[in-house]
Protein backbone atom coordinates (compact mmCIF):
# COMPACT_ATOMS: atom_id res chain seq x y z
CA UNK A 1 0.00 0.00 0.00
CA UNK A 2 2.83 2.39 0.81
CA UNK A 3 4.38 1.80 -2.60
CA UNK A 4 1.08 2.43 -4.38
CA UNK A 5 0.60 5.60 -2.35
CA UNK A 6 4.03 6.86 -3.43
CA UNK A 7 3.19 6.19 -7.08
CA UNK A 8 -0.18 7.91 -6.72
CA UNK A 9 1.40 10.97 -5.14
CA UNK A 10 3.93 11.21 -7.93
CA UNK A 11 1.22 10.92 -10.58
CA UNK A 12 -0.78 13.66 -8.87
CA UNK A 13 2.21 15.96 -9.11
CA UNK A 14 2.81 15.11 -12.77
CA UNK A 15 -0.79 15.97 -13.65
CA UNK A 16 -0.39 19.52 -12.39
CA UNK A 17 3.23 20.00 -13.45
CA UNK A 18 3.52 22.79 -16.01
CA UNK A 19 -0.25 23.41 -16.20
CA UNK A 20 -1.27 27.06 -15.94
CA UNK A 21 -4.74 26.38 -14.59
CA UNK A 22 -4.81 23.43 -12.21
CA UNK A 23 -8.61 23.38 -12.13
CA UNK A 24 -8.63 22.08 -15.70
CA UNK A 25 -6.84 18.99 -14.43
CA UNK A 26 -8.95 18.46 -11.33
CA UNK A 27 -11.15 15.81 -12.96
CA UNK A 28 -8.04 13.79 -13.76
CA UNK A 29 -6.83 14.11 -10.18
CA UNK A 30 -10.17 12.99 -8.75
CA UNK A 31 -10.17 10.03 -11.14
CA UNK A 32 -6.67 9.09 -10.01
CA UNK A 33 -7.68 9.30 -6.35
CA UNK A 34 -10.73 7.11 -6.98
CA UNK A 35 -8.58 4.60 -8.86
CA UNK A 36 -6.12 4.53 -5.96
CA UNK A 37 -8.94 4.01 -3.45
CA UNK A 38 -10.41 1.12 -5.43
CA UNK A 39 -7.01 -0.54 -5.76
CA UNK A 40 -6.16 -0.21 -2.07
CA UNK A 41 -9.52 -1.50 -0.86
CA UNK A 42 -9.37 -4.50 -3.20
CA UNK A 43 -6.03 -5.72 -1.87
CA UNK A 44 -6.11 -8.92 0.12
CA UNK A 45 -3.74 -10.49 2.60
CA UNK A 46 -2.56 -14.08 2.47
CA UNK A 47 -4.54 -14.73 5.64
CA UNK A 48 -8.09 -15.22 4.44
CA UNK A 49 -9.73 -14.61 7.80
CA UNK A 50 -11.72 -11.40 8.07
CA UNK A 51 -11.08 -10.78 11.76
CA UNK A 52 -7.42 -11.86 11.77
CA UNK A 53 -4.96 -9.27 13.16
CA UNK A 54 -3.21 -8.93 9.80
CA UNK A 55 -6.46 -8.36 7.94
CA UNK A 56 -7.57 -5.87 10.59
CA UNK A 57 -4.29 -4.00 10.15
CA UNK A 58 -4.75 -3.93 6.39
CA UNK A 59 -8.25 -2.46 6.61
CA UNK A 60 -7.28 0.19 9.14
CA UNK A 61 -4.17 1.17 7.20
CA UNK A 62 -6.07 1.35 3.92
CA UNK A 63 -8.63 3.80 5.30
CA UNK A 64 -5.92 6.02 6.81
CA UNK A 65 -3.86 6.09 3.63
CA UNK A 66 -6.88 6.88 1.46
CA UNK A 67 -7.82 9.94 3.52
CA UNK A 68 -4.19 11.06 3.76
CA UNK A 69 -3.90 10.90 -0.03
CA UNK A 70 -7.03 13.04 -0.38
CA UNK A 71 -5.42 15.63 1.90
CA UNK A 72 -2.13 15.54 -0.02
CA UNK A 73 -3.95 16.16 -3.29
CA UNK A 74 -5.60 19.28 -1.89
CA UNK A 75 -2.78 20.51 0.32
CA UNK A 76 0.53 19.43 -1.27
CA UNK A 77 3.62 20.05 0.90
CA UNK A 78 5.19 22.35 -1.70
CA UNK A 79 4.14 25.70 -3.11
CA UNK A 80 1.85 26.12 -6.11
CA UNK A 81 1.48 29.28 -8.23
CA UNK A 82 -2.27 29.30 -7.58
CA UNK A 83 -5.05 27.47 -5.79
CA UNK A 84 -5.28 24.00 -7.32
CA UNK A 85 -8.61 23.11 -5.68
CA UNK A 86 -11.75 24.26 -7.54
CA UNK A 87 -14.54 25.99 -5.61
CA UNK A 88 -16.97 23.15 -6.31
CA UNK A 89 -14.88 20.55 -4.50
CA UNK A 90 -16.94 19.43 -1.49
CA UNK A 91 -14.27 17.43 0.35
CA UNK A 92 -14.24 18.59 4.00
CA UNK A 93 -10.56 19.18 4.69
CA UNK A 94 -10.95 20.19 8.34
CA UNK A 95 -13.10 17.18 9.19
CA UNK A 96 -10.83 14.73 7.39
CA UNK A 97 -7.62 16.08 8.91
CA UNK A 98 -9.24 15.91 12.34
CA UNK A 99 -10.24 12.29 11.81
CA UNK A 100 -6.74 11.31 10.64
CA UNK A 101 -5.16 12.78 13.76
CA UNK A 102 -7.84 11.34 16.03
CA UNK A 103 -7.31 7.84 14.64
CA UNK A 104 -3.56 8.04 15.21
CA UNK A 105 -4.05 9.20 18.80
CA UNK A 106 -6.15 6.15 19.65
CA UNK A 107 -4.45 3.38 21.67
CA UNK A 108 -3.23 0.53 19.48
CA UNK A 109 -5.40 -2.60 19.90
CA UNK A 110 -3.66 -5.42 21.73
CA UNK A 111 -3.84 -7.72 18.73
CA UNK A 112 -2.00 -5.13 16.61
CA UNK A 113 0.86 -4.53 19.05
CA UNK A 114 3.35 -6.52 16.90
CA UNK A 115 2.96 -3.75 14.30
CA UNK A 116 3.08 -0.86 16.77
CA UNK A 117 6.28 0.35 15.10
CA UNK A 118 4.33 0.92 11.87
CA UNK A 119 3.38 4.45 12.72
CA UNK A 120 4.77 7.86 11.93
CA UNK A 121 4.33 11.49 12.87
CA UNK A 122 1.24 12.88 11.16
CA UNK A 123 2.80 16.30 10.67
CA UNK A 124 1.02 16.92 7.36
CA UNK A 125 -2.47 16.31 8.74
CA UNK A 126 -1.63 18.46 11.78
CA UNK A 127 -0.37 21.34 9.63
CA UNK A 128 -3.42 21.08 7.36
CA UNK A 129 -5.77 21.20 10.33
CA UNK A 130 -4.00 24.17 11.91
CA UNK A 131 -4.10 26.06 8.60
CA UNK A 132 -7.85 25.42 8.39
CA UNK A 133 -8.34 26.59 11.97
CA UNK A 134 -6.56 29.81 11.05
CA UNK A 135 -9.44 30.79 8.77
CA UNK A 136 -12.35 28.77 10.17
CA UNK A 137 -12.10 29.55 13.91
CA UNK A 138 -15.82 29.88 14.58
CA UNK A 139 -17.22 26.87 12.74
CA UNK A 140 -19.33 24.50 14.88
CA UNK A 141 -16.77 21.72 14.43
CA UNK A 142 -13.75 23.92 15.16
CA UNK A 143 -13.80 23.33 18.93
CA UNK A 144 -13.41 19.57 18.52
CA UNK A 145 -10.79 20.06 15.80
CA UNK A 146 -8.85 22.45 18.02
CA UNK A 147 -8.79 19.93 20.87
CA UNK A 148 -7.51 17.19 18.56
CA UNK A 149 -4.91 19.54 17.08
CA UNK A 150 -3.67 20.50 20.54
CA UNK A 151 -3.42 16.89 21.68
CA UNK A 152 -1.61 15.94 18.47
CA UNK A 153 0.83 18.82 18.79
CA UNK A 154 1.69 17.81 22.35
CA UNK A 155 2.11 14.20 21.36
CA UNK A 156 4.20 14.72 18.22
CA UNK A 157 6.35 17.54 19.62
CA UNK A 158 8.21 14.89 21.64
CA UNK A 159 8.65 12.54 18.71
CA UNK A 160 9.54 14.69 15.72
CA UNK A 161 13.12 14.16 14.59
CA UNK A 162 14.05 17.79 13.91
CA UNK A 163 13.09 19.16 17.32
CA UNK A 164 16.47 20.86 17.75
CA UNK A 165 16.86 22.35 14.27
CA UNK A 166 13.15 22.99 13.89
CA UNK A 167 13.27 22.97 10.09
CA UNK A 168 9.88 21.26 9.94
CA UNK A 169 8.51 21.62 13.44
CA UNK A 170 9.19 25.34 13.83
CA UNK A 171 6.63 26.33 11.13
CA UNK A 172 4.11 23.93 12.71
CA UNK A 173 4.76 25.42 16.16
CA UNK A 174 4.25 28.87 14.68
CA UNK A 175 0.93 27.77 13.17
CA UNK A 176 -0.14 26.25 16.49
CA UNK A 177 0.60 29.45 18.36
CA UNK A 178 -1.16 31.60 15.76
CA UNK A 179 -4.27 29.46 16.10
CA UNK A 180 -4.11 29.76 19.89
CA UNK A 181 -3.82 33.52 19.71
CA UNK A 182 -6.58 33.81 17.13
CA UNK A 183 -8.95 31.81 19.33
CA UNK A 184 -8.34 34.28 22.15
CA UNK A 185 -9.91 36.98 19.98
CA UNK A 186 -13.65 37.28 20.76
CA UNK A 187 -14.48 38.83 17.39
CA UNK A 188 -12.39 38.27 14.28
CA UNK A 189 -14.83 39.99 11.94
CA UNK A 190 -13.05 43.31 12.37
CA UNK A 191 -9.68 41.64 12.53
CA UNK A 192 -6.80 44.12 12.40
CA UNK A 193 -4.00 41.81 13.42
CA UNK A 194 -4.07 38.04 13.78
CA UNK A 195 -1.80 38.26 16.80
CA UNK A 196 -4.07 40.49 18.92
CA UNK A 197 -6.55 38.99 21.39
CA UNK A 198 -7.91 38.98 24.92
CA UNK A 199 -7.00 36.56 27.68
CA UNK A 200 -10.23 34.58 27.30
CA UNK A 201 -9.02 31.29 25.91
CA UNK A 202 -10.73 28.01 25.06
CA UNK A 203 -10.06 25.24 27.58
CA UNK A 204 -6.97 23.15 26.95
CA UNK A 205 -7.84 19.44 26.66
CA UNK A 206 -6.71 16.96 29.26
CA UNK A 207 -3.88 14.84 27.90
CA UNK A 208 -3.38 11.32 29.17
CA UNK A 209 -0.09 9.69 30.16
CA UNK A 210 -0.03 8.07 26.74
CA UNK A 211 0.61 11.44 25.12
CA UNK A 212 2.96 13.28 27.46
CA UNK A 213 3.79 14.14 31.04
CA UNK A 214 1.45 16.72 32.57
CA UNK A 215 4.32 18.51 34.30
CA UNK A 216 5.76 19.82 31.06
CA UNK A 217 2.72 20.26 28.82
CA UNK A 218 3.06 24.03 28.71
CA UNK A 219 6.74 23.81 27.74
CA UNK A 220 5.71 22.36 24.39
CA UNK A 221 3.92 25.61 23.56
CA UNK A 222 6.87 27.80 24.56
CA UNK A 223 8.13 29.25 21.27
CA UNK A 224 11.61 29.72 22.72
CA UNK A 225 11.98 25.93 22.51
CA UNK A 226 11.82 26.29 18.72
CA UNK A 227 14.09 29.31 18.41
CA UNK A 228 11.19 31.78 18.12
CA UNK A 229 9.50 34.43 20.20
CA UNK A 230 6.07 36.05 20.24
CA UNK A 231 7.27 38.84 17.94
CA UNK A 232 7.58 36.29 15.14
CA UNK A 233 3.79 35.99 15.21
CA UNK A 234 3.20 39.70 14.73
CA UNK A 235 4.13 39.39 11.07
CA UNK A 236 0.81 38.71 9.31
CA UNK A 237 0.41 35.88 6.84
CA UNK A 238 0.79 37.24 3.31
CA UNK A 239 -2.58 38.11 1.81
CA UNK A 240 -4.49 36.48 4.65
CA UNK A 241 -5.06 39.10 7.33
CA UNK A 242 -8.00 40.72 5.53
CA UNK A 243 -9.74 37.41 4.82
CA UNK A 244 -10.22 35.83 8.25
CA UNK A 245 -13.87 35.95 9.23
CA UNK A 246 -15.79 34.66 12.26
CA UNK A 247 -17.90 32.40 10.04
CA UNK A 248 -16.56 30.42 7.13
CA UNK A 249 -18.37 31.74 4.07
CA UNK A 250 -18.33 29.85 0.80
CA UNK A 251 -19.73 32.87 -1.01
CA UNK A 252 -16.86 35.15 0.03
CA UNK A 253 -13.51 33.69 -0.99
CA UNK A 254 -14.34 30.59 1.06
CA UNK A 255 -12.26 28.50 -1.30
CA UNK A 256 -9.31 30.87 -1.57
CA UNK A 257 -8.79 31.82 2.07
CA UNK A 258 -7.83 28.33 3.40
CA UNK A 259 -5.49 28.00 0.45
CA UNK A 260 -3.73 31.24 1.41
CA UNK A 261 -3.19 29.92 4.94
CA UNK A 262 -1.68 26.72 3.58
CA UNK A 263 0.47 28.56 1.06
CA UNK A 264 1.96 30.66 3.86
CA UNK A 265 2.82 27.50 5.79
CA UNK A 266 4.56 25.77 2.88
CA UNK A 267 6.43 29.00 2.23
CA UNK A 268 7.82 28.62 5.75
CA UNK A 269 8.91 25.01 5.32
CA UNK A 270 10.22 25.72 1.81
CA UNK A 271 9.99 22.16 0.48
CA UNK A 272 10.89 21.72 -3.19
CA UNK A 273 8.46 19.91 -5.50
CA UNK A 274 9.25 16.22 -6.07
Amino acid sequence: MIYEAMICQRRLYEISDGVQNGWEQWTKKVGLLNEFKTSILSEKTNVHIYDSPLEMLRRMSAQKIIVSMQLLARRPPYRQPHNIVPPWDDFDIMKSATEVLEQHLQPIPVELQPWAWKNWVQWHALAVLLAELMVRPQEPSSDRSYIIATQSFRHYARLVADSESGLLWKPIAKLMRRVQRLRKTPDTAGNKNLAIGTETVFPVPIVTEQTCSSTSNNDLFDLSNWGMNEDDLNVPFLGLEDHVRPQYNDNEDGNETPWLAWDNFVRDINFSPP
